[in-house]
């Protein structure tokens, strides 16, 4: 249900702000428009930003956009989470409302962002960084897997996969069964697990996080037991293997663009020599992400995503930024280990 009346705010980091009307665009095809349950929608009434629980005597939820690849959120939702409120699947949501009759979106889609050589298709082979499946695989049934031909085969890995006696003829078999075509997008790296990947001839590795701040990795990571001297070892040994350094960077409104995280993500790139960067929306429940790298401690000097992402481009000009699909397949992977996984303890 819409209220008219009432209109779009948005969340930058932990204050709703009237989005910019050069930050709303038409609503991309194929974006998801998703109910924020437990939530009550924050909007504007004139200057002033209200509550609204109820519209015509009818409850009313604020909703998220979940964006295409290509698009990057610029604002959140805005929205107070209520004490009894569920847990937010993991996606990166974006604001979302209307203008002029038109549905549009808080979001930025930066021309100069490269799309994937090929298509990929996405197969996780753990449940996430911190647990297990049941049957101990979080294997999908080899049907699920594509076969050479028909795009490039990306593995969502944690390390804790390496704790499978079969990890490596597991990952042989998923070698074989693609023709070779195999990337893996390492979540929460170590060393070892770099080693193994190399050691069955799947050589394209990409670790993945949201931010290149020891700190606030830590604070993310830190159920795992794996640090920022983890990922920086793990860097290390990916440059002793490949020539071409590549990560995968979740981009989130508020901290991908303050002046901290920007300055520790361009020392990171520069240091380690990283070549190609994927970007990608990161799936969090935000307001439990905020709290866990406890973001609200930030100064509130964010330059805003359009304005990072172009000074980005021109502070690193020997890298190349490609925007990946992963976001809501790496959500998904993490919704089925909630109870302890990155971001979303109380």
């Amino acid at each position: 249900m819409e209220a008219p009346s009432i209109r779009l705010s948005a969340m930058n980091l932990i204050k709703p702000v009237a989005p910019p009307v050069e930050e709303l665009i038409p609503l991309p095809e194929n974006t998801q428009v998703l109910p924020l349950p437990g939530r009550i929608p924050i909007g504007f009434s004139g200057r002033k930003s209200v509550l609204l629980r109820e519209f015509h005597k009818r409850t009313v939820y604020p909703v998220g956009a979940v964006l295409p690849p290509g698009y990057l959120a610029t604002l959140r939702p805005a929205y107070a989470t209520q004490l009894d409120a569920p847990f937010l699947p993991f996606r990166g949501y974006a604001a979302v409302g209307k203008l002029d009759n038109r549905r549009v979106v808080s979001a930025y889609a930066p021309p100069f962002v490269q799309p994937p050589s090929m298509p990929e298709y996405f197969l996780p082979l753990d449940p996430g960084p911190f647990g297990s499946t049941p049957d101990g695989s979080g294997m999908f049934p080899e049907p699920d897997m594509p076969r050479a031909g028909e795009g490039g085969l990306s593995l969502m890995l944690s390390g804790n996969f390496f704790h499978r006696e079969d990890a490596g003829s597991v990952l042989g078999r998923v070698r074989e069964h693609s023709g070779g075509n195999v990337r893996v997008y390492l979540i929460a790296p170590t060393p070892q697990a770099v080693r193994r990947l190399w050691e069955v001839g799947l050589k394209e590795i990409r670790p993945v996080f949201p931010s290149a701040q020891p700190t606030c990795y830590n604070r993310l990571f830190e159920k795992s037991g794996r640090d920022f001297s983890t990922l920086k070892k793990s860097l290390t040994a990916l440059q002793q293997f490949e020539g071409n350094l590549e990560i995968g960077y979740g981009v989130f409104p508020g901290l991908t663009d303050h002046p901290t995280e920007i300055a520790a993500f361009r020392h990171l790139v520069s240091t380690f020599g990283i070549t190609r960067v994927y970007l990608f929306n990161w799936p969090a429940d935000p307001d439990r992400f905020v709290d866990r790298l406890h973001l609200f401690q930030l100064p509130r000097t964010h330059l805003g995503i359009r304005r990072w992402a172009e000074e980005i481009r021109g502070a690193l000009p020997g890298v190349e930024l490609v925007h990946t699909g992963l976001s809501t397949p790496l959500g998904r992977w993490l919704d089925g280990n909630r109870g302890a996984t990155v971001g979303q303890s109380r």
